[in-house]
């Protein structure tokens, strides 16, 4: 009975390290700044920015505080990032549906490539150690430095790009 009671007090003494982890989320919508309906995808710098990429919105910067939407001056503001993602320099590259391949610079975005001849479908973008690879609706890019280098046409349209992965 002794034992009962030791290993009863113990358990009530250290009630407190057994409860698990709590997790707290926040929903943020058009009250605290953002300015959209969907989110496509999104990336997390080593400096804590969040970088989410909307439906006809463009691209919105989360800084922990403030929602930010980025200005495309240079073609229109009707950009529909289709993918995100970053390299581990946190340079941020992103598909613009119908638009091409772009990257983040500190003044904005920068072209890297675009089929002037058909309209293609960029459905989505991955980093992997220098390289850049971009799917679309029909081939496959490979990027070196910001150089094509590999330009795989499929022998099937892909309809879904979440099922594709990079190793």
């Amino acid at each position: 009975m002794i034992k009962f009671i030791i290993v009863f007090v113990f358990l009530i003494c250290n009630l407190p390290l057994l409860v698990a982890q709590l997790y707290t989320f926040k929903n943020f919508n058009h009250k605290d700044g953002l300015n959209f309906s969907s989110l496509t995808s999104g990336v997390q710098t080593s400096d804590g920015q969040l970088w989410l990429g909307t439906s006809n919105s463009g691209i919105v910067r989360y800084d922990g505080i403030d929602f930010k939407e980025l200005e495309f001056t240079k073609d229109n503001n009707n950009h529909s990032i289709s993918s995100l993602c970053k390299n581990p320099k946190d340079d941020i590259y992103f598909t613009s549906l119908y638009k091409g391949v772009y990257k983040l610079t500190s003044e904005g975005y920068e072209l890297i490539y675009k089929n002037y001849r058909k309209q293609v479908n960029y459905l989505n973008v991955f980093s992997s150690f220098n390289n850049l690879y971009v799917v679309t609706k029909n081939e496959l890019l490979v990027f070196q430095n910001r150089k094509l280098i590999l330009k795989k046409e499929f022998s099937k349209s892909i309809t879904n790009s979440n099922s594709i992965h990079f190793i």
